[in-house]
């Protein structure tokens, strides 16, 4: 019978001991490092000595620290050059997060639904340091690639690669982000966040080529980050998307953006920013347009759920809002006299249900008119397309936008949370779309003077493991969607 050579009781307390992993000392042929995990989301580890000419083991407790606040199933040792790394497998609020222990980074996080009650698996290549995470759910298998992308060696010899950019923005949810880019040094991109604590946050995306090789920040930066430059909190409740307002507006040192949210709320900030060669990030801002609200008088002020940039000149910007009351509003925004117009509205309220996202392409005529297009979707899975005329709206009176020009009805089996479109041609486009229920959906519109036409809706379910949240072009053959 197998004696024990050493007993530890309860090393994880109460709770189960689910994972371990051991490492040999090279330079002591008696004595090796154990690691443990348990449900309780604690690393412990230990330095066990062997007695030499006995059967027994001295286990010595060196380090413990709470690696995650849900659990981890798994320890794996990966063998790479020029030494060895400790990577967990750990689970938390129904997501697989991959921690590497050694170099302090996440590997990897998949939305899988949990990990205790369905069949999953992790492979790891110590060659080149890939990962493949796969799981079953709903009878379908899903599986997860990520292989890390190399490191420029002149700019850190040590730099390892990392996914997280930052963390910590914000204690709850990001809603939207938009991105500009400045034309002075070497393009400085920045990117805007706004979220449920009501905050407008203002990042600095910074790579390592902007930063230059042998300046002493490269030095002691190892991947890809953002830098917080300014936040406000003008908002009265949750912001639920965010805009850069397109060129003339644009100049060097000036930007213009758009937020809104719940209670109807529009804003208009500027954003001034100082760039020079020794620190591109100096930035002074400030609101330059009050909230405005629709005055209701049957209930409570709708939810903004999106906003989209219909036209832009240097005397206004035009752009629709949809409304969680399942009505769609075209604003006319004049930042000279900081004033806010509505302009025209579907006065029928076509979707009959909230309004989850917009999309726009502007199209151009044989006769130089242009055509601008607008897409809606909405929680019942419908998406619609309209033709604005914008020239056609006076100050006067909020005009009709009109019946939309198609109807794509059962686009998604439930809320169009996300729609990006892609334009192919003058008379031709192609709609992409994710939704709640976990799908993505792509169909191509042709549009002339006489009619609108929608090809066939081809769908591809089950290729997330939770509802989608965005989708976008990059080019004409590739998506994104998250």
């Amino acid at each position: 019978m197998l004696q024990p050579s050493a007993f530890l009781p309860r090393v994880h307390g109460r709770v189960t001991l689910s994972a371990i992993a051991i490492t040999s000392t090279a330079s002591d042929p008696l004595s090796c490092t154990v690691y443990t995990g348990g449900r309780d989301g604690m690393l412990h580890t230990f330095s066990v000595t062997a007695e030499d000419g006995t059967l027994t083991a001295k286990p010595t407790r060196i380090a413990s620290e709470r690696l995650t606040p849900g659990w981890i199933e798994q320890l794996l040792i990966v063998t790479q050059q020029p030494s060895s790394a400790l990577v967990a497998v750990t689970f938390y609020r129904q997501r697989m997060v991959l921690v590497d222990h050694t170099n302090r980074s996440e590997l990897l996080s998949v939305a899988c639904a949990g990990g205790a009650s369905k069949p999953w698996q992790v492979l790891y290549g110590n060659d080149d340091g890939s990962v493949l995470f796969g799981f079953m759910q709903g009878g379908e298998l899903f599986t997860y690639h990520h292989k890390p992308q190399s490191v420029d060696p002149s700019i850190n010899a040590q730099a390892a690669p990392c996914i997280r950019l930052v963390d910590g923005i914000s204690a709850v949810d990001i809603r939207d982000t938009a991105i500009t880019t400045t034309s002075t040094m070497g393009g400085v991109v920045l990117l805007a966040t706004v979220g449920e604590d009501c905050c407008l946050r203002i990042h600095h995306y910074r790579t390592l080529s902007l930063l230059g090789k042998n300046t002493t920040e490269a030095a002691n930066t190892t991947c890809d980050s953002l830098q917080l430059l300014a936040e406000a909190r003008c908002h009265a409740s949750a912001i639920r998307c965010v805009a850069f307002i397109p060129p003339p507006y644009y100049s060097e040192d000036t930007r213009y953006l758009l937020t809104a949210g719940a209670g109807s709320e529009l804003r208009c900030w500027r954003l001034d920013m100082t760039l020079s060669a020794a620190k591109p990030n100096l930035v002074d801002w400030g609101a330059v347009l009050p909230a405005n609200r629709k005055t209701r008088t049957d209930g409570e002020l709708p939810r903004i759920m999106g906003i989209a940039i219909l036209t832009s000149s240097v005397d206004y910007t035009v752009f629709a809002a949809a409304y969680s009351d399942a009505s769609i509003r075209i604003w006319r925004l004049d930042i000279a006299q900081q004033r806010f117009t509505c302009i025209a509205q579907d006065v029928g309220r076509t979707h009959a249900c909230c309004v989850l996202s917009l999309a726009t392409v502007t199209l151009l005529l044989d006769n130089g008119r242009r055509r601008c297009i607008l897409l809606s979707g909405a929680t019942n899975g419908q998406i619609l397309v309209w033709e604005i005329n914008v020239g056609a709206f006076g100050d006067g009176v909020v005009a009709d936008i009109g019946p939309p020009v198609l109807v794509c009805n059962d686009v998604h089996r439930s809320g169009v949370n996300t729609v990006d479109v892609r334009k192919l041609g003058e008379s031709r486009f192609l709609v992409v779309s994710g939704g709640d229920d976990n799908s993505v959906a792509m169909f191509g519109i042709d549009i002339d003077s006489q009619s609108c036409r929608a090809s066939d809706i081809k769908r591809y379910t089950g290729i997330h493991a939770s509802s989608v949240q965005r989708i976008q072009f990059i080019d004409d053959a590739t998506v994104v969607s998250l």
